[in-house]
């Protein structure tokens, strides 16, 4: 399309940008069925996102350097605790540990 003075006009969704603007409030909560997990904003003590979600019982706390990040994988280990898989809670370490004693 071109207006009055030649000037072309694109689509709509040629226009839109693929990062999203909208303003997110923190801490932020994200569910799955009737788990949840949380968000912690940046701050200038400690300017990563962090992720606290519970897993078997304990709360594992993780670190992100975008909030895309973060929610993406607040989304997965949801997911794995629903679907009953406890090593999504375990540090490499730990989940090591319970393999080596599982085998011997």
């Amino acid at each position: 399309m071109e207006n009055a003075e030649g000037l072309t006009f694109r689509t709509n969704s040629a226009q839109d940008s693929a990062v999203s603007t909208r303003k997110v409030k923190f801490p932020h909560t994200v569910h799955f069925r009737k788990l949840t997990a949380t968000i912690y904003g940046r701050s200038e003590a400690y300017p990563f996102y962090r992720l606290a979600v519970r897993v078997a019982g304990k709360r594992v706390m993780r670190s992100f350097q975008t909030f895309t990040e973060a929610k993406r994988e607040a989304e997965a280990k949801l997911r794995q605790t629903a679907a009953g898989n406890v090593s999504a809670g375990l540090s490499t370490k730990e989940s090591s540990d319970a393999l080596d004693k599982g085998i011997h």
